[in-house]
């Protein structure tokens, strides 16, 4: 493991830290392949019930390490054509397949410049809470190419076709308020306040039947590509196995007892 990612898994909660703040968080390509690496193995994790992705420093990511991107631009057309199209197979999208893939809900606290790469982050995870210092930046159009991060298929279907083309044209600046009108982002706060609230979260999520939640994500995820029917049988199919489990019965109990549930999992 690296020193700029860090890995943690305690009492199901599975905790990724993005730790390379002296370069505001940019990302090496050892550290794509590291982090795609990470949520393959929570994947395969029982124990895991809620993934969190958190960073080190005033920033969350600014995207890949323009060093590394400087020296594919000295190359000739064609070394350049092939460089970014195998680096993009086999590294970049890859890390959004993988998280893409994970069952566990996934929560990102972010503030400060999310560029380029990190805006894949918070378009893969589930509930985004960002502080009011958030910038977020898709600057690709300026840079002579195109969003290469799954931004063309994520943003459209989270922010609207019409917002999404705005920033795929212009490459423009989306401040946390806007972030939050458009969808982006779940929970505004005080920067002061986004490891509180990010702490919050997580911990509301680590509290629900275990069952229930893993369903509720697949259910929603479902949603975005399948027909009426498709999904009406979804819905019969995950709350048919929800209605099989202890803590359902649990969760009735609770509530006609008028006290707080004890989940198992089971």
């Amino acid at each position: 493991m690296s020193d700029q990612l860090h890995l943690l898994i305690s009492d199901g909660l599975a905790t990724i830290t993005i730790d390379r703040p002296e370069r505001m968080n940019a990302f090496l390509p050892e550290m794509i392949s590291e982090m795609a690496s990470m949520a393959s193995s929570i994947a395969n994790d029982d124990s895991c019930r809620v993934v969190a992705i958190r960073h080190v420093g005033k920033h969350l990511c600014t995207g890949g390490d323009i060093g590394d991107i400087a020296e594919v631009s000295l190359q000739m057309p064609a070394e350049r054509e092939q460089s970014f199209y195998e680096n993009l197979a086999a590294e970049v999208q890859p890390l959004l397949r993988a998280f893409l893939a994970l069952p566990q809900p996934i929560v990102i606290g972010a503030r400060g410049h999310t560029i380029g790469l990190g805006v894949q982050f918070l378009l893969f995870a589930d509930l985004v809470v960002a502080s009011d210092t958030l910038q977020i930046t898709l600057p690709q159009v300026k840079l002579g190419h195109v969003f290469d991060h799954g931004e063309s298929f994520l943003l459209p279907r989270q922010i609207g076709q019409r917002k999404a083309m705005e920033l795929a044209l212009l490459g423009e600046r989306m401040n946390a308020v806007d972030a939050e009108r458009f969808g982006l982002i779940n929970f505004l706060v005080p920067d002061a306040e986004l490891d509180a609230r990010t702490d919050d979260v997580v911990n509301r999520l680590l509290h629900l039947p275990p069952v229930a939640l893993l369903r509720s994500k697949a259910l929603m995820r479902s949603s975005q590509n399948a027909d009426l029917e498709t999904q009406l049988e979804a819905e019969r199919l995950h709350a048919s196995k929800c209605a099989a489990t202890e803590d359902f019965v649990e969760a009735m109990a609770a509530f006609q007892q008028k006290r707080k549930p004890v989940f198992t999992g089971c």
